[in-house]
């Protein structure tokens, strides 16, 4: 593992550990997954150690980007993902930009104290929806 050890939260580890998924951390303590998603493709994911609380409710953020672009999104791009989010049932499309280039991460939010099949449920969803994003668009397996 790479990261802090300090910055992570070992929940997250213990249910992946517990799924026998491989991880990574970053410098900021967030877990980096990698799921085989079907016919040899691969999707990258990200589950944030960073909790928030709503509430009594706390929650943490996990994503997978499905599409990248050195400018902003086009309104053909745009318009798809967020007719997606309309009739998604777990998370949703984000824009995020980084160093000049932009990324369109399918998102979702989650007990910060989930059960390991319940993130395996979570994990394996937003994989799914990231990867048939950037297949579609791009014909691709880099994320």
């Amino acid at each position: 593992m790479l990261g802090s050890k300090s910055l992570t939260d070992g929940r997250v580890a213990t249910c992946l550990n517990e799924l026998g998924i491989d991880f990574e951390t970053d410098a900021d303590g967030d877990f980096q997954v990698m799921l085989e998603i079907m016919n040899g493709r691969f999707q990258q994911l990200v589950i944030k150690s960073e909790t928030k609380s709503l509430g009594e409710l706390e929650i943490r953020k996990l994503y997978s980007v499905g599409y990248q672009s050195r400018q902003p999104l086009s309104q053909k791009v745009a318009n798809l993902l967020l007719g997606i989010n309309q009739s998604s049932t777990l998370g949703a499309w984000q824009l995020m930009e980084s160093g000049g280039e932009y990324f369109a991460a399918y998102n979702a939010h989650l007990a910060a104290d989930v059960d390991a099949p319940t993130l395996l449920t979570i994990i394996t969803a937003v994989a799914q929806s990231a990867d048939s994003i950037e297949d579609y668009l791009t014909g691709q397996d880099n994320f």
